[in-house]
């Protein structure tokens, strides 16, 4: 066998393309339902009630508290929640549209700086898309 190739001054990726997507492009925040809406509002009310009554506040006892309320909520608040949730999934798809326009543009620009990387061949400059 013959000597080992030298391959310490090697870069394993360019940094411009070891970039993540969720690095470059910012997170869309999750749609949220009617009840997360109202547990976020009613959570802590719930609690100080429950303190109030010397009742056990743990994660499970709160939680279902909460969603006992939230279940017996007349049909008119409930209808608020409703449409609060039916507007977050309105912004929820359309966030998720314009990331996903961006991140289709990010990627077209990357694949045609790729195309345009002049490669030495036998001497002479050739683009890659010539070898195509």
């Amino acid at each position: 066998m013959g000597k080992k190739e030298d391959r310490s001054g090697w870069v394993a990726v360019e940094p411009e393309f070891a970039e993540t997507g969720a690095s470059v492009m910012p997170a869309v925040k999750a749609k949220s339902s009617a009840f997360l809406i109202f547990q976020r509002e009613m959570t802590s009310v719930v609690r100080d009630e429950m303190l109030v009554r010397g009742m056990d506040v743990s994660v499970g006892n709160l939680t279902r508290a909460v969603s006992e309320r939230f279940k017996s909520l007349d049909p008119v608040k409930r209808a608020l929640y409703d449409d609060r949730a039916r507007e977050d999934a309105s912004r929820f798809a359309r966030e998720s549209h314009m990331r996903n326009i961006a991140v289709m543009g990010r990627q077209e620009r990357m694949r045609q700086e790729r195309n345009e990387i002049i490669q030495v061949s036998h001497g002479g400059r050739t683009s890659r898309s010539a070898h195509r």
